[in-house]
């Protein structure tokens, strides 16, 4: 049984996870909830235990202009890390979260995720740009690579994916300017790529 901070429970059947139910006036962020184990029903776990869950909006927002406030769930609070979107949005097996990019050129100031790659999307996502394709673009500079996918339900769309650049050091040439494992990308441009592999 999960107690709530409004003293309401919820009970968990034979599942690891559960789903914390938020009123809309309610924050988002950490909450700290009481857990107590019950087993077949019947017998209690003596102790009550704390759990810290974290309550995420299902829809965060992108714009140069934002504050860069967390959880980015209005277009005033906007981050304008792209990559600080992606993770701060919940995502279910069952659900995808959304990340609404506003026009402008998001470079390695705006969302590198570390590695090789200024974006990752490794959940299940929409990332899309709002307005003209050309406007909103996610930009390598002839730096880095640009976006890398690893989800089966994730989607991209509506974006420039631009100024990708492959790099020596990297031991096998694999795509730089999108690196496509898993999901989908639709109605996107690529352009001006620079490779250092003549292969």
């Amino acid at each position: 049984t999960v107690t709530c901070g409004d003293s309401t429970e919820t009970t968990m059947t034979d599942v690891p996870e559960f789903i914390l139910r938020i009123g809309e006036n309610d924050a988002y962020g950490e909450r700290v909830v009481s857990v107590k184990a019950y087993w077949n029903g019947v017998a209690e776990e003596a102790t009550v235990r704390a759990a810290v869950v974290t309550v995420r909006p299902a829809k965060t927002y992108v714009s140069l202009e934002g504050l860069n406030v967390w959880p980015y769930d209005t277009l005033e609070t906007a981050a304008t890390n792209v990559q600080s979107a992606i993770d701060a949005v919940y995502t279910a097996d069952d659900f995808l979260g959304l990340v609404e990019v506003h026009p402008g050129s998001y470079t390695a100031a705006n969302g590198n995720a570390g590695g090789d790659w200024l974006f990752k999307v490794e959940k299940p996502i929409v990332l899309y740009g709002v307005g003209e394709v050309s406007e909103v673009e996610l930009n390598g500079e002839l730096i880095n690579r640009v976006l890398y996918m690893a989800d089966s339900r994730a989607v991209v769309s509506n974006l420039t994916i631009r100024n990708a650049r492959s790099k020596k050091h990297n031991a096998t040439p694999i795509g730089f300017g999108i690196h496509l494992i898993a999901g989908l990308l639709t109605d996107c441009f690529v352009k001006d790529a620079q490779s250092d592999y003549n292969d």
